[in-house]
């Protein structure tokens, strides 16, 4: 049995758990008739809220893990394979700059709230 999700993780626990269930050989399936239903992020500053709560979750799997550098490292690697899925889409190229530019800022600000979090500061909840 995989077991509940933590509770105390402030975002993430569907990963952790994730890797939980893989760890322990569970197969995940997956299900066409299940709908999971999710607002979408409206502004730019909703989008950073959400992931400087996503990074505060990451934080904590990756300080208990002892991969913080890598967690670190991932923030400046710049959003190109991205891009490249969104072209294969057949998104339009000034679409996906502009994708890609956005999700950069992203990356910067999780990269701040990284420090933050990492000089003592309580990740959002």
């Amino acid at each position: 049995m995989v077991g509940n999700f933590i509770v105390a993780l402030m975002s993430g626990g569907d990963i952790e758990w994730n890797q939980r269930a893989e760890f322990s050989g569970v197969s995940l399936l997956y299900c066409d008739d299940v709908k999971v239903y999710h607002p979408a992020r409206k502004t730019l500053k909703s989008l950073v809220n959400k992931f400087r709560r996503v990074v505060g979750g990451g934080f904590q799997r990756a300080k208990e893990s002892k991969s913080l550098f890598r967690l670190v490292l991932w923030h400046f690697i710049p959003p190109v394979r991205y891009g490249r899925v969104l072209l294969d889409d057949g998104k339009k190229t000034h679409e996906v700059i502009f994708a890609c530019l956005i999700f950069w800022v992203i990356k910067v600000t999780m990269l701040g709230e990284i420090a933050r979090l990492a000089v003592g500061g309580k990740p959002l909840r």
